[in-house]
């Protein structure tokens, strides 16, 4: 952990070790606010980023274990009458399991939602308007192109099935089973600030996110959870996908997390590997370790290097 995070004066940084289902550690460094020296502790809510895509990827994965479509199920065939991409080929090919797992090779178009200050520009009522019209910029089915798009037109599906709204449906089904209280897709005053690291060693206070229940991107974005919460999060995770890999089944009845061996398996490879066997499933990034934590999405973008997890090894390669 860098030494700026450890200082007093540091932004708030929280975290645990979960080793199967036994937590090992947890601690927490800085302040949640700065300006009102207030301290984290493990309780304290941080927006999740992209980790709510295997929130979402689970919610869809209730609905084909409850038979409501299937992974190669098609995009056009679930959603309402008239659904198409830009391109007609993809209409025809495209299903859920491609749009969860990032092979659909179309625009990302992050600026077309999202502003500076956080500024959203357009609602969620605009998600499958604007999906219909982005560019394919990659072949089809080949290698990642990370999009935000998929994950939002996932939550409309899972609305349209399900009868609830994406927010609901993820807090009635998977928030409330595994008692991750602390968990939800709304703003509160009990969040961490975010805040910038400059170069002089002083930190900036940024504008909150504003991804929540009820706005565009929810389904990819909205998910506000503590230390806690995630530690209960992974050893369902862990505890679920063992219990599949064991039994051969797609579920157990003592856990609301359904095909997970389907969700973690290895589906799309990346076009610039970090590390040996790294590739996407769905809401998941699949690596042997070592490996480098967090080279998907935008984190890479904002520090010189990203750490490697597991042993140490030489990952020059990659």
């Amino acid at each position: 952990i860098d030494p700026s995070f450890t200082t007093p004066t540091g932004a708030g940084l929280s975290y645990g070790v979960l080793d199967e289902d036994q937590v090992l550690q947890t601690e927490n460094f800085g302040y949640a606010d700065i300006e009102a020296k207030i301290p984290p502790n493990s309780e304290t809510r941080y927006a999740i980023g992209s980790l709510i895509k295997a929130f979402t990827a689970a919610a869809v994965g209730r609905l084909v274990e409850d038979g409501e479509f299937t992974w190669d199920s098609l995009v056009r065939d679930v959603m309402s009458e008239g659904f198409h991409f830009s391109d007609p080929g993809l209409t025809q090919k495209v299903s859920i399991l491609e749009i969860l797992s990032h092979r659909m090779g179309i625009q990302r178009s992050n600026q077309l939602w999202h502003g500076n200050d956080n500024l959203l520009f357009l609602d969620k009522a605009d998600v499958i308007p604007h999906v219909q019209y982005l560019s394919s910029v990659q072949q089809y089915n080949t290698t990642v192109h990370y999009s935000n798009w998929g994950y939002a037109l996932a939550g409309q599906l899972v609305e349209k099935e399900s009868g609830e709204g994406w927010a609901s449906y993820i807090h009635e089904h998977l928030l409330l089973p595994l008692q991750m209280n602390s968990t939800d897709c709304k703003a509160g005053s009990e969040d961490a600030k975010p805040y910038t690291f400059l170069d002089n060693h002083t930190f900036h206070t940024l504008p909150p996110p504003t991804v929540q229940d009820g706005s565009i991107m929810d389904a990819s974005q909205s998910i506000r959870s503590s230390v806690n919460d995630m530690l209960k999060w992974c050893r369902a995770m862990i505890k679920a996908y063992t219990d599949e890999q064991e039994t051969g089944q797609t579920g157990s009845a003592d856990s609301p997390l359904k095909q997970l061996s389907r969700m973690m398996s290895d589906i799309t490879p990346f076009a610039k590997p970090f590390g040996p066997r790294s590739s996407y499933g769905m809401g998941w990034v699949q690596a042997q370790l070592p490996t480098i934590l967090g080279a998907v999405g935008c984190n890479p973008g904002f520090v010189k290097s990203m750490p490697i997890v597991g042993k140490d090894k030489d990952l020059k390669n990659f």
